[in-house]
């Protein structure tokens, strides 16, 4: 996705569903953070997350191009909610949790409503964090895009963005994260 094509969540479902490879990574890469806390909170390691995660986003994917379907939570919750079913009726298979416990609500980790409270706030972090990064503006939107979704190195940023070092793409990453934290600090004295 380029600077100008920030979508709405919706749009990049629709794109998902359309086979958008781009929409359908960014749906990815946001939403794995909230499954990878619980699983390691609840007896299990990152390679337990990753699985149950991409379970769940194939679950989704699928539902994704079946005729009538309409999601009716938002992609994290969904993700969420799937994810954290796989996982504990994977604990229950292992023996890992306790053999009396109520099945919906086996969390040892926290509550349901804890979890779907961190979820909600989750999500209104991203639609803050939407917002602040459209109002950021280039060469910034470039410069943390390609560092934290995109994952390229400061090397791979500097040169791609004709920086002189890497000590100037530094520089010039933190000033973007400050501009971004005020942006944000706005938006949220507005709510």
């Amino acid at each position: 996705m380029k600077r100008n094509e920030i979508r709405t969540e919706q749009e990049l479902i629709a794109a998902m569903a359309n086979d958008e490879e781009r929409a359908t990574e960014f749906l990815y890469r946001m939403n794995y953070t909230p499954v990878l806390h619980f699983i390691l909170t609840n007896s299990g390691n990152e390679n337990d997350a990753r699985e149950m995660y991409q379970q769940a986003f194939i679950i989704l994917y699928e539902k994704l191009h079946e005729t009538g379907f309409v999601l009716s939570a938002s992609v994290g919750t969904f993700l969420f909610a799937v994810s954290k079913n796989l996982w504990l009726a994977n604990l229950k298979e292992e023996q890992r949790i306790i053999n009396n416990a109520p099945d919906d609500i086996a969390l040892i980790g926290g509550s349901v409503d804890d979890d779907w409270e961190s979820v909600a706030q989750r999500e209104s972090s991203f639609k803050t964090m939407y917002k602040a990064l459209d109002k950021l503006g280039e060469p910034c939107y470039q410069m943390l895009k390609s560092f934290y979704l995109e994952e390229k190195s400061m090397d791979t940023i500097t040169h791609e963005m004709g920086y002189a070092n890497t000590g100037s793409t530094k520089n010039l990453k933190y000033k973007c994260l400050q501009r971004l934290k005020k942006i944000v600090e706005k938006i949220d004295n507005r709510k």
